[in-house]
């Protein structure tokens, strides 16, 4: 049975990197004034009049947390201890801080990505036809630049300001860190502007959450409002580059909901090493992936916060990206070491979708590149981020044959001449004609072609596609690479005299709609693409191709093969051949050709 508490608010800070003018060493915090309350399941939320008469405000969070603001001179903590005595109430907790986790910086001449190359992110982009699920990740932050060239093609629908309820639809990043975390994962590739996203040309959309205003400090009640809103949208990975050094039970159930609802969460493991290095939230909230940072010599940085919480480090220094204003700029700090493994978790989502959370993280440490030498490996967790090594580690890649394309689709050969082909060098009487097939795409995995003639005994082909005539008559030479076919007409000749198209139905007048219906004694297979079995033409001798039609089998009738234009046949003569290519349920090929002329000229 799921239980539901009472939280406390905490205030939340989005690592920016360095965005204090001057450190801060003291930890105490402001008085509490408010309260995040999570009440149990089913609970009631009604309360005497002089409790509630102490309280400013009661606004739901989610389904059963609510913040509590108390009123001026009220005694807060008089008030938790009486509502924790509450039966109804599950957990009460402060709204406590969050920060930015980034380090700010300006150097204009940082231009160059050097960390895509430093985690592999082009070995994966090869995959990217593998590509089997668009993956969506949750961005909760200071908001985007939704107008940004790099960016607007990559937002997904349902972005929602939680910093300010009045004006919930506008996700404008007012500080320009979201815009900066998002460009990091998903800045659009291959549209000849600005910068590229780890996730390349994969389909990887950003949700912005927004939970910051114009400050880099925020409240956990909008987190938590934020990560219940991931959940209901289905995203698929949250990052959060933000944190601060105290822990909030609420915050943690709804972190662990996410994640039970198969959700990767992501986060900034913090920039106060150098201060007090303590534990560092969400970063450090079990089954959350906590990222660390490394410089361009593979070395920790300083600021970085290093515990047994890490789970691995990725570039964190000079990382160009996008920033407001449709501009772009340079980001420091964990804040922007999080989104790199957060877009490389979603590459990974979006190549094995029945892939968890949990196996996710798994794979990332797996892969990572061992930095840390004895003693060190809290500053590394598992080692660096490293896309090349996933790659590997992942199936090999299989790109399948879309097509298959010869180099002529009709061919005539005359047995008076001999050899009419200058590519084929035998010197034999009989004639000789060279075929060339290219297999689509081009780095299909298996691009071995398999050729056939129709008839052996008037033209044969060998396996290197070399066209022998023998006597009179036309076949048809099919090259086959793993379910793609393409054919070509082969007519042979003696002295221009040979074998001529004769159709074996009444020549036909057809409507440019004619849908032929061919009907056999043994069933087709239902699901199978016939088209490249049927042979139509615009000339006798199987010149002028025609290619947009279909060739499926009646889904009423599996004997029966329907033939139709993809719009309308053209006006004019058309030459129709079943091939003997056709096969039935059992593989079985035809024992001869079929042919029909029709003619189309009737709207």
């Amino acid at each position: 049975m799921k239980k539901s508490s009472l939280v406390i608010l905490l205030l939340v800070s989005i690592f920016f990197g360095f965005i204090t003018s001057k450190p801060i060493h003291s930890h105490a915090q402001s008085p509490v004034t408010e309260w995040l309350v999570e009440y149990a399941e089913d609970a009631r939320m009604t309360f005497s009049e002089e409790l509630e008469g102490r309280v400013e405000v009661r606004k739901k969070i989610s389904s059963d947390v609510e913040l509590w603001s108390v009123k001026e001179g009220i005694d807060a903590e008089t008030l938790r201890r009486e509502l924790q005595e509450d039966p109804n109430v599950l957990l009460i907790e402060a709204n406590v801080e969050r920060h930015l986790a980034a380090e700010s910086s300006n150097d204009p001449y940082i231009v160059e990505q050097w960390w895509l190359p430093r985690v592999g992110a082009e070995t994966i982009w090869s995959r990217v036809s593998e590509q089997k699920k668009d993956v969506t990740v949750a961005v909760i932050d200071s908001g985007i630049d939704t107008q940004h060239v790099d960016l607007q093609k990559r937002i997904q629908l349902g972005g929602q300001n939680f910093y300010n309820d009045n004006d919930n639809g506008n996700v404008r990043d007012e500080t320009g860190h979201g815009t900066k975390v998002s460009g990091i994962i998903a800045a659009e590739y291959g549209n000849r502007e600005g910068v590229s996203g780890i996730a390349g040309p994969f389909d990887v959309k950003i949700l912005p959450l927004k939970v910051f205003g114009a400050s880099q400090t925020t409240k956990t009640s909008y987190i938590i409002a934020a990560i219940d809103h991931a959940v209901k949208l289905k995203a698929d990975v949250i990052n959060l580059s933000l944190g601060g050094p105290v822990k909030s039970d609420i915050e943690e159930r709804a972190i662990q909901r996410a994640i039970q609802a198969g959700i990767t969460v992501v986060a900034a493991a913090g920039n106060k090493a150098e201060e007090d290095n303590r534990p560092f939230y969400p970063a450090s909230y079990e089954h959350v992936i906590s990222v660390g940072s490394t410089d361009q010599r593979n070395q920790h940085v300083k600021s970085s916060n290093y515990n047994e919480n890490l789970t691995l480090v990725a570039p964190g220094t000079f990382i160009f990206t996008t920033t407001n204003e449709g501009d772009y700029g340079v980001g420091e700090g964990t804040s922007f070491s999080s989104p790199i493994v957060a877009g490389a978790a979603a590459i990974v989502k979006s190549l094995q979708p029945e892939k968890t959370p949990q196996e996710i993280k798994e794979i990332l440490q797996a892969t990572a590149t061992r930095l840390a030498e004895p003693g060190t490996s809290l500053y590394f967790g598992s080692g660096l981020l490293s896309l090349e090594r996933v790659h590997q580690m992942l199936p090999a890649q299989k790109i399948p044959v879309h097509s298959v394309e010869l180099s002529a689709e009709a061919v005539t050969m005359d047995l008076a001449i001999g050899v009419n082909s200058p590519s084929v060098t035998d010197t034999t009487p009989e004639p000789k004609f060279a075929l060339y097939a290219t297999v689509h795409p081009v780095n299909a995995t298996d691009q071995t072609v398999i050729w056939s003639s129709s008839d052996p005994s008037i033209a044969e082909v060998d396996q290197r596609g070399v066209v022998t005539a023998k006597k009179v008559g036309t076949v048809f030479v099919t090259a086959r690479a793993n379910g793609a076919a393409a054919i070509a007409t082969v007519n042979v000749v003696r002295n221009g005299v040979g074998y001529e198209f004769t159709s074996d139905f009444d020549n036909q007048k057809v409507l440019a709609t004619k849908v032929f219906t061919v009907i056999f004694t043994q069933p087709l297979s239902p699901l199978k693409d016939y088209s490249q079995d049927i042979v139509i033409s615009r000339e006798s001798d199987g010149g002028t191709r025609v290619l947009d039609f279909t060739a499926k089998v009646n889904p009423l009738n599996f004997r029966q093969l329907w033939i139709q234009p993809n719009t309308s046949w053209n006006e004019g003569s058309h030459y129709l051949t079943v091939t003997k290519n056709v096969q039935n349920t059992h593989l079985l090929t035809l024992h001869k050709e079929s042919r029909m002329m029709f003619y189309s000229g009737y709207k």
